[in-house]
């Protein structure tokens, strides 16, 4: 992917490169690098924003999970956070709201609470045996 699903199309005046067209969604039927790693044993998390899905689609069919992560922490549509404060909601924004860090206490810092999410899943999924691949 060039630019990520939500964009309406080219960003910068004179790019270097062509940039593909915006789909909108990522493909299902393409396969991802991560899918790829996953078929060879490795063991994935994706941490944070993720632009595989338009915005307007609001199924949860393109999410990093989808897409051959063993787990999606907080990728989602939108490309921020309702807030970046917990709770990371928003009530004018419902769409923006991040899903699966809904545990937290008022004031954690988003970054921070992603930052602490992804040092766990290094944590519990440090290889036990050789035959183990771990990628974040």
């Amino acid at each position: 992917m060039t630019n990520h699903s939500g964009s309406s199309g080219e960003r910068c005046p004179k790019p270097k490169l062509t940039p593909a067209a915006v789909v909108g969604n990522m493909p299902a039927e393409d396969t991802t690098l991560t899918e790829s790693l996953k078929a060879a044993g490795y063991t994935t998390a994706h941490v944070g924003k993720c632009h595989l899905q338009a915005h307007q689609d609001t199924s949860r069919s393109h999410f990093p999970a989808n897409h051959g992560f063993y787990i999606n922490i907080a990728g989602h549509r939108m490309g921020q956070p309702g807030r970046y404060y917990f709770p990371h909601e928003s009530e004018g924004h419902p769409n923006s709201n991040v899903p699966g860090i809904a545990d937290g206490e008022d004031g954690d810092y988003l970054t921070d609470v992603l930052t602490t999410k992804a040092i766990s899943f290094i944590e519990e999924h440090l290889p036990g045996d050789a035959g183990q691949r771990l990628l974040l």
